[in-house]
């Protein structure tokens, strides 16, 4: 979304649209669902650009049990205060038209919300065993019988 400078004053104002990206931005996005953008812009008392904006949506990522791909709930808030002399500020600034565009800053902090490891089963649910492999629950150490009175004592401090 590009918004105009001229239009950006020190009364906030309205941003509320929809989001949609191309899809293959990042190998763990397979996609984006129903994700709304609400919030405001507006110049601070320091003259500098701030963007308040909370995104809700769903992303779609690889579970990362079955590999399929699923639906992943998520919600972020953005406070970006951009400074028209930071040297950063030229990659959201399109000087012919004098327009800011947001849409990057609001994909880095969605970019940000996809989780190292997603799966949308239980661990109940989970496959326990398959071909050449077995899941081995831990069991708990046995006590040498010679320190069970010893064991048992130091079960009684506890209490």
């Amino acid at each position: 979304m590009k918004i105009e400078l001229s239009k950006i004053n020190h009364s906030k104002t309205d941003l509320s649209f929809d989001v949609y990206f191309e899809e293959g931005y990042n190998k763990d996005i397979k996609g984006l669902e129903s994700t709304y953008v609400n919030g405001y812009i507006y110049r601070d008392y320091e003259d500098q650009i701030t963007l308040e904006v909370e995104i809700n949506g769903k992303l779609l990522i690889e579970d990362s049990h079955t590999l399929e791909t699923v639906p992943f709930t998520f919600a972020t808030t953005i406070k970006e205060k951009i400074n028209e002399t930071d040297p950063n500020f030229a990659e959201y600034f399109e000087k012919n038209q004098n327009t800011l565009d947001i849409m990057p800053i609001i994909w880095q902090n969605i970019v940000l919300e996809v989780p190292i490891a997603y799966s949308s089963q239980s661990d109940d649910n989970l496959i326990k065993s398959g071909q050449g492999w077995e899941l081995v629950e831990e069991e708990k150490p046995k006590i040498d019988p010679r320190l069970a009175p010893l064991a048992k004592l130091l079960d009684d401090e506890k209490e």
